[in-house]
């Protein structure tokens, strides 16, 4: 246990890997682990299961009982994973994951002195693992527990985080917000020592750090600070306010499971293309051919076949034909986009076209003037040099454009013209859940289309008013719906209780339009579990603004609520005169201009 295990081969027999499946969270709930290697193989290959014990009610409920056990064992795990910051896609991946599940982690209640010392040793073994970016998010987040906070300096885990890990310090009170929230524990926590009483100033991060460093002394009372325990059991039920806990998987909620670690993103065109492949029988051949390009191991796999086209045309970035069957392809490129599950710019394979299109010119056409218009800097990030016929695995790399547009929505929609393929425009994010509604669906499915890293700040943005500022077309009412739908399947699979929430907009059609396209993503998301048929989404009503229900009235199956603000309004009306007055219900004219109503 005392040292960092090596980077562990993924290639396993499928014995080995089911026996191991569960080897994580077996780990963590036990009362006397061992195995640290089969937890850490466990997590290494399926990252996602950290999620399990906050949204596994059973899980959250077991762990949060006895967390000085458990929070131990997940902090001793964490202790031991290597703290290499290669830009490897395997360990990336695991650390996002853990840098996610610990914030969220964060924003739970730890009431009793037990916990909150469970928590500082989870923080500081992912604080252990962390870049300067992470560490000044967690810095600022832990200004604002000053309990657990008071645990890390109290009993001495900053001082053994120093001697291990230069310059975290620092890193953690980079932010001018987190030194003063800092400052503000530590004077707390020093008043009654002869050394440190008077507390720091707020100053630069340094100076700040080199403070933190001497404490607590000789003289520092080991209790200041810390006796808040609230009274009772530290065990505790899910808090469902619905706040900070999953704020930062609103959109991935939507998404699904990726296929593999390249993220794939398909044209308008492509998802056409898939439609009609499904009516011939090749869409499982497909569904294989796209796990082989997510997966990297292109090796033998027919991925890799050079685009030629029938023009004078030179491309930009290399185009590649992976066929699935005698010749019918997909077409493909590498390009970068923001990813989701890092938070940050990574290469993407972006699909144009799947099949043999009979349109193959004029796409090849549209690509090229899609190209023409990178940067420099974008074009070199599409670039790679194993792009043979090498049998080594290949992973996508994070790119770093200096502020430049790395999504290639934006781009390819500046370049349509009036003899484009509207198709090739709008791309959409490809995963297990929109492969598998596209093979069983026998209606039209929503999907969310592929977006960039400020509207993906705005759709998981949740623990604060917000205003969104932009001209008509630049997505506000897209990333609000996508807000809307994934707040509530995210919110779904932690609580059998339903997210009430309402989309308000002044026009009716609009509406209509909003509530399709929200039940849409949901029940593609949902699948074969019960789908919004009770609800909002499938009723008859035409959401009249006479209508004569009442906002009391309103019961779990009839949010989400996407309806105009007269529609609201009347509701609200009608319960208050059947709460006060018992009066009969006014009917307006609404294609009169000037309304009239009676409040006698």
């Amino acid at each position: 246990p005392g040292k960092h295990f090596p980077n562990l081969p993924i290639q396993t027999d499928s014995t080995e890997r089911m026996d191991s499946s569960k080897a994580f969270l077996d780990f963590i709930f036990s009362d006397s682990p061992k195995d640290f290697k089969a937890a850490y193989a466990s997590l290494y290959s399926k990252p996602y299961q950290i999620f399990d014990i906050l949204l596994r009610e059973e899980r959250f409920t077991n762990f949060f009982s006895r967390t000085g056990v458990y929070g131990k064992n997940l902090a001793n795990l964490l202790s031991q994973f290597p703290t290499s910051q290669k830009d490897d896609y395997r360990q990336s991946l695991l650390r996002e994951n853990i840098k996610a599940f610990t914030l969220s982690l964060l924003a739970e209640r730890f009431d009793d002195l037990e916990s909150r010392g469970a928590a500082a040793r989870i923080v500081i073994s992912v604080v252990k693992l962390s870049d300067p970016g992470t560490l000044r998010q967690f810095g600022t987040r832990l200004g604002g527990l000053p309990e657990i906070l008071g645990v890390i300096i109290a009993e001495g885990h900053i001082k053994s985080l120093d001697k291990t890990h230069k310059h975290r310090i620092e890193d953690l009170v980079s932010e001018p917000q987190a030194r003063k929230q800092w400052a503000k524990v530590i004077s707390e926590l020093c008043s009654g020592c002869e050394v440190h009483g008077l507390g720091h100033r707020v100053a630069s991060s340094v100076e700040l750090a080199s403070f933190i460093r001497t404490i607590p002394c000789g003289s520092c009372p080991s209790s200041s600070g810390l006796g808040r325990d609230t009274e009772g059991e530290p065990t505790r039920r899910r808090d469902h306010s619905f706040g900070s806990n999953m704020r930062a998987n609103v959109f991935r909620s939507l998404l699904g499971d990726p296929l593999g670690p390249w993220k794939i993103i398909l044209s308008q065109q492509a998802m056409e293309n898939l439609g009609e492949a499904k009516t011939q029988g090749n869409f499982e051949k497909i569904r294989r051919k796209f796990s082989e390009l997510a997966s990297g191991d292109w090796a033998g796999k027919k991925i890799l076949h050079r685009a030629k086209w029938n023009n004078s045309l030179s491309y930009r970035i290399p185009l590649f034909k992976a066929f699935y069957t005698t010749g019918a392809f997909i077409l493909w490129q590498i390009d970068t986009a923001f990813d989701e599950r890092f938070g940050e710019d990574y290469q993407v394979i972006k699909v144009w076209a799947v099949g043999n299109p009979h349109n193959l010119g004029p796409i090849g056409v549209q690509i090229h003037r899609a190209q023409q218009v990178y940067t420099k800097t974008r074009v070199e990030a599409c670039g790679r040099d194993d792009l043979d016929g090498s049998r080594e695995v290949r992973y996508p790399v994070r790119v770093g454009l200096d502020g430049e547009e790395s999504g290639g929505m934006d781009v390819d929609v500046a370049v349509v013209d009036s003899d484009d393929l509207p198709q090739l425009a709008k791309f959409y994010s490809l995963t297990t859940t929109v492969l598998d509604n596209i093979a069983s669906t026998t209606g039209k499915a929503a999907y969310p289309v592929d977006i960039s890293r400020e509207e993906a700040s705005v759709v998981d943005h949740g623990l604060s008013p917000a205003f969104i500022l932009g001209r008509s077309g630049t997505g506000k009412t897209t990333c609000l719906v996508y807000k809307l739908a994934g707040r509530y399947l995210l919110y779904s699979a932690e609580s059998e209780a339903r997210l009430r929430q309402v989309l308000l907009t002044r026009s009716k059609r609009l509406a209509g339009k909003l509530r399709v396209n929200a039940g849409g993503l949901i029940e593609a998301k949902l699948g074969e579990r019960p789908r919004l048929a009770d609800g909002n989404y499938d009723k008859k009503d035409d959401f009249d603004d006479n209508t004569k229900k009442q906002f009391l009235s309103l019961t779990d199956e009839d949010f989400p609520l996407v309806c105009t603000f007269d529609y609201l309004l009347r509701l609200i009306e009608n319960s208050i005169r059947v709460q006060e007055k018992g009066r009969g219900y006014v009917k307006l004219d609404n294609s009169k201009s000037i309304r009239v109503i009676d409040f006698k």
